[in-house]
């Protein structure tokens, strides 16, 4: 065995034994395989080509989608994240994509979020992105790597001079200048995109719809060749079948 293939031997297997561990957390471990095969995935799924950028841990701010954290001066600058956002290969479609590698991680707080997100639509959640730029405690050199990767997508337009700034001087200038950051709508369908082990009772429709773990199988193996995917769909199945603390054999 080759070292390279020895190490993704291993790297898979430490995942598939402390997915059942008290505190880990599988999905923020797998997260980065999954998003290899998202765009083909999606393209397959969705019908229409998506780009191959992604942004992940997507930030929406709780103020700006709920009512009743607006003037929640704990909660209201806080917020959900979704797991991967996407875009068609023309910016007119964002796809909120969210990950779950066991049934019992599914949630209705979370799904709610979800929805109202998606109804809203993406150019609206922007806002919430420019907002969390200017709050005085976000991480601010992130929000503006955040902002820059959106207007790469098309979907803000930065001043030029703001680019050239400082972190400080920028929050300065975007305070004073509303409009130095300007959300786009360039965004006119908003979809939600769930991958996760089974459907559960998973009602679909045209903007709602699930890659569940045989989809993605099926996908890695007609589609590719590489040791990686090879040594990924051998894990899936221990996850679409085993839950957290459930071992196998036990």
């Amino acid at each position: 065995m080759k070292a390279t293939d020895s190490m993704i031997k291993k790297l898979f297997e430490r995942m598939d034994d402390w997915r059942h561990l008290p505190s880990y957390q599988l999905e923020r471990r797998a997260d980065l395989f999954f998003s290899l095969y998202l765009k083909d995935i999606l393209n397959k799924k969705l019908g229409f080509s998506v780009k191959d950028e992604l942004i992940p841990e997507f930030p929406v701010r709780k103020g700006l989608i709920y009512e009743k954290y607006q003037n929640d001066i704990k909660n209201k600058n806080r917020s959900y994240k979704i797991d991967y956002v996407a875009f068609s290969e023309d910016l007119k479609k964002a796809i909120l994509v969210e990950l779950k590698t066991e049934k019992k991680s599914i949630n209705p707080k979370q799904n709610d979020y979800l929805e109202v997100s998606r109804e809203k639509g993406f150019p609206f959640l922007l806002k919430g992105i420019i907002e969390l730029f200017n709050h005085p405690k976000s991480s601010k050199k992130k929000y503006l790597s955040l902002l820059k990767q959106l207007e790469l997508l098309g979907q803000v337009k930065i001043e030029p001079e703001l680019k050239k700034m400082t972190t400080s001087e920028a929050i300065k200038h975007t305070k004073s200048n509303p409009k130095a950051i300007q959300g786009l709508k360039t965004v006119n369908e908003t979809y939600l995109v769930y991958i996760q082990p089974s459907k559960y009772d998973f009602v679909e429709n045209q903007y709602k719809r699930i890659i569940t773990f045989d989809c993605l199988i099926d996908f890695i193996k007609n589609n590719t060749n590489d040791d990686i995917s090879k040594r990924f769909v051998k894990s899936l199945p221990k996850w679409r079948d085993y839950s957290a603390g459930e071992m196998p054999g036990n």
